[in-house]
């Protein structure tokens, strides 16, 4: 071969090398910048349930922690309310417990539980100042998962069952002690989540997040407005623009990084006003929802029928958040 051959060959070879390289550095780029956080709206709103299906504590900041968000000694959905045969009681079965309000005590030992006339119910945080020797321990489900709880005594076994007018309503906590459910494993249609997700007493996720500005533009296909808190979510987003936060991959907020796992399936609790405990007899947002806030075909082995609001959250970073911080999210 020719010393003119050989150098054509270089030439081609080299110009083919450095369309690799650039090729290449363009489609790192392009991943890379795909996955990039951007300013997104800011938090407005932060909610902690301690006790799942009763009313929330508006805070100003909390930990985002792997069991859920933390406020104090306070973390999210980790009291649950059972009947006598030990099964989980929600706003489903008792419209009322959407009344009972939770605070924490100022020297942060108890759990304090208020509800339209009746006296204040103290449930100490420590399980031992509930009983002597070994905490009872009982056995219940939530979701089609096995899970336990702490007895938080007959004190509040009383006030329960006082409240709902019917024996046997039982508190659970849910401590550190509990080995909490399998979010990965948990029963569904479609896989969502990864390994390692853990959940309490929640239901799908270990934090919910939504925009006011979604709330905002379904209330105005009602004829009767209804509260973010209607929907319970523990992060309420302002700034952006209607169900975007259902295109949020990932996001940050102060040093906890949180990821999608999947949209909110809503049910005929948010027809419950949380003000009263009285639910729509229009069945309203659900029937409003359903008109326009369906899931793909593809998806409705995960969701069915149910209409979509919301978010539901795992996390991949630990941190804390405050009212006011800028919210970053990587949209898919």
């Amino acid at each position: 071969m020719s010393d003119l051959s050989n150098h054509k060959l270089l030439i081609i070879g080299g110009l083919a090398a450095c369309a690799t390289v650039t090729t290449g550095f363009l489609l790192y780029r392009s991943l890379r910048k795909k996955q990039e956080f951007i300013e997104v709206g800011k938090v407005d709103t932060i909610y902690v349930y301690p006790v799942k299906s009763c009313r929330a504590m508006s805070v100003q900041h909390g930990e985002c922690t792997k069991r859920g968000l933390k406020y104090d000694v306070l973390t999210d959905r980790h009291w649950l309310v059972v009947d006598e045969e030990n099964q989980m009681t929600t706003i489903r079965k008792q419209k009322s417990m959407i009344l009972i309000t939770p605070s924490l005590s100022e020297d942060g030992r108890y759990l304090l539980l208020d509800a339209p006339e009746m006296t204040t119910l103290k449930v100490p945080i420590d399980v031992s100042e509930v009983s002597e020797g070994d905490p009872k321990i009982v056995d219940t489900r939530v979701w089609n998962q096995d899970i336990q709880g702490i007895y938080c005594g007959q004190e509040a076994e009383d006030w329960l069952s006082k409240y709902f007018k019917s024996s046997g309503y039982k508190l659970l906590h849910a401590n550190e002690k509990v080995a909490l459910r399998d979010a990965f494993k948990k029963p569904r249609g479609k896989q969502v989540g990864k390994k390692g997700d853990v959940l309490a007493y929640h239901d799908d996720g270990t934090f919910t997040l939504m925009s006011q500005d979604t709330v905002d533009d379904l209330n105005q296909k009602l004829d009767k407005p209804v509260s973010i808190r209607n929907f319970r979510p523990n992060i309420v987003v302002s700034g952006c623009s209607a169900y975007s936060e259902d295109n949020w991959k990932f996001i940050k907020i102060g040093g906890a990084i949180l990821r999608h796992m999947k949209c909110d399936e809503r049910c005929l609790v948010t027809t419950v006003d949380p003000d009263t405990g009285i639910a729509s007899d229009s069945r309203e947002p659900i029937t409003t929802l359903k008109k326009y806030r369906k899931c793909k075909e593809e998806d409705k082995p995960l969701y069915k029928d149910s209409p979509l609001l919301g978010v539901h959250l795992g996390i991949d970073q630990e941190g804390s958040l405050s009212v006011g911080d800028t919210v970053y999210a990587v949209c898919q």
